[in-house]
């Protein structure tokens, strides 16, 4: 499900916590549904443009062994379906 969410502008930070502090990313969150279903009953306080996802660090984060913005590279969908995002179908296919 990573590329629907880095589509979304949705950043790593977001469910990995501080990805640039990490030797391993980790999950941050329990990413639990009921964790999911609050994000997604509100996403806009966790999104922002899709071609920054990568790039949203904190000045002085990113070791230079790490570049995010270099691995920025455009998600597509591939002609699916976008579901609304309560809908259970949208996660649980």
């Amino acid at each position: 499900h990573h590329a629907a969410h880095v589509q979304s502008g949705v950043t790593c930070q977001t469910c990995h916590g501080p990805v640039w502090e990490m030797p391993r990313t980790v999950k941050a969150e329990t990413l639990s549904m009921g964790w999911c279903l609050d994000c997604h009953r509100n996403p806009g306080a966790r999104q922002g443009p899709a071609e920054q996802v990568f790039e949203r660090v904190p000045a002085g984060g990113a070791p230079p062994d790490r570049p995010f913005g270099l691995a920025a590279q455009p998600v597509r969908h591939g002609g699916i379906e976008v579901s609304p995002l309560t809908r259970c179908s949208t996660c649980h296919r």
